[in-house]
């Protein structure tokens, strides 16, 4: 009887000991049931459902707008990574990128990248060079397939930087010389191959032919240019009107001193007392008939110059003073043209201008006129028109120019040769003042 009284009393110790420890986690639970719920209202009072959806739609529309302004860079980010593996393929071949200067022309470019993407669809496809499908060193099969394909790889590589060299060495009279080079080439490599079945492809031969073409093409035509030039000159020459070209450009610029000198003065006349006033209206006659003066001289010479009207009409650009967009149209008679564009890059503008084209014409000023008035809505300079600068692309004009039947080389790829170098200059001072800091504040401040 006393063991099964004790035994009870065990069962609601127990008992009692499980109900508190359960009455003790359920009040936990219970308060942080509560705490959240506190936390919930308070966040929804500070934010309603309809205003935090705003805020995901605003956030969203954010994203959408990054990610809009980001496809254009990785799209261009995409395109050279192609274009930088087709070149390494392409050098691994031998088909050695051409490197241009500034003075060729962009349709020798666009011919020149035409046929060496034919030579490299065909090299990649393994077209460029025959051998046989199977070959067999030491009864081993494999070997000796690895040890053609070697063989041909080497064997186009040889050929194609043994190209560049013929090509590098032709000049605009020696192409029947350089043609019997490459033809020995591909035969010197052809009987290297022999034993083994190898040879260059004649279709790819032919592309090297066509590609030799355009080469010897461009150099006839730096040789037609250079031999034009001579008669244009001895043209100009005996039209002696060099000096006229340099009597225009000073009265120009005389002109317009003066005329910025009589703005400032009738602006200064508009606030002058009643006695000044009388001083400065003379004062503004008087500038008024030098400016006149200037401009009966300047018709004058300019008549005298259009007795004869050929010249140079030339398009050029200066990114570092204007950015890019923005092309100069004039016209010149100076038997050495070039002499007005370095002119216009000396004092006035702090880097050189770039030439796009410089295209001889029997009637330049008429030409000039024409092109101006057909980008005269682009005009930098509205209320000016003797300020030639147009809102315009060097693709622009030569498409305007084309489709009035003139032909002549352009140049796209600007050199900016002071502009850049001065910003490369400039990063590198900036670089400088960042080390010179970054050492500064590595040093203690007490030893």
């Amino acid at each position: 009887m006393n063991q099964t009284i004790e035994n009870f009393h065990v069962y609601l110790w127990l008992t009692s000991v499980i109900l508190f420890s359960l009455a003790i986690f359920l009040s936990v639970a219970i308060y942080k049931l509560h705490r959240n719920q506190i936390e919930l209202n308070s966040r929804m009072a500070i934010e309603s459902i309809e205003s935090a959806v705003k805020r995901l739609i605003s956030e969203q529309k954010k994203v959408s707008e990054k990610i809009i302004k980001a496809v254009p860079a990785l799209n261009s980010i995409r395109e050279y990574h192609a274009n930088s593996l087709r070149e390494a393929q392409a050098i691994g071949r031998g088909i050695s990128p051409p490197v241009y200067s500034f003075d060729d022309p962009e349709s020798l470019k666009l011919k020149i990248g035409e046929s060496q993407n034919k030579q490299l669809d065909m090299a990649l496809a393994g077209n460029a060079t025959e051998g046989p499908s199977r070959y067999t060193i030491e009864n081993d099969e494999l070997k000796g397939g690895q040890m053609i394909a070697a063989f041909r790889h080497l064997m186009l590589k040889a050929f194609n930087e043994e190209f560049d060299v013929i090509r590098k060495q032709m000049r605009h009279n020696s192409f029947p010389t350089a043609f019997k080079k490459l033809n020995k080439l591909e035969e010197q490599l052809d009987n290297l191959g022999e034993p083994f079945g190898v040879a260059l492809e004649t279709s790819y031969f032919k592309l090297k032919e066509e590609e030799l073409k355009i080469w010897h093409g461009d150099l006839i035509r730096r040789n037609n240019e250079k031999e034009e030039r001579k008669a244009n000159k001895a043209k100009l020459k005996a039209q002696g009107n060099g000096g006229a070209e340099d009597e225009i450009d000073e009265i120009e610029y005389e002109l317009e001193v003066k005329e910025s000198e009589l703005r400032k003065a009738q602006a200064l006349a508009q606030v002058l007392m009643e006695g000044e006033q009388v001083a400065s209206k003379k004062e503004l006659e008087r500038m008024v008939k030098a400016i006149q003066k200037l401009k009966e001289k300047k018709e004058k010479t300019i008549s005298q110059a259009q007795l004869t009207r050929a010249g140079y009409v030339y398009v050029i650009s200066n990114i570092g003073c204007f950015g890019h967009g923005v092309c100069k149209i004039g016209m010149t008679r100076r038997v050495e043209p070039m002499e007005r564009v370095n002119e216009l890059g000396d004092a006035s503008v702090p880097f050189r201008f770039d030439v796009h084209t410089l295209v001889f014409v029997e009637d330049a000023p008429s030409l000039e006129k024409e092109l101006h008035n057909a980008f005269h809505k682009h005009r930098v300079n509205i209320e000016n028109n003797r300020k030639e600068f147009f809102r315009v692309s060097p693709e622009m004009v030569e498409e305007k120019m084309k489709a009035m039947g003139l032909e002549s080389s352009w140049y796209f790829d600007v050199e900016a040769k002071e502009y850049r170098e001065s910003k490369l200059i400039r990063r590198s001072l900036e670089n400088q003042k960042v080390e010179n800091v970054d050492f500064l504040s590595s040093l203690p401040e007490s030893i």
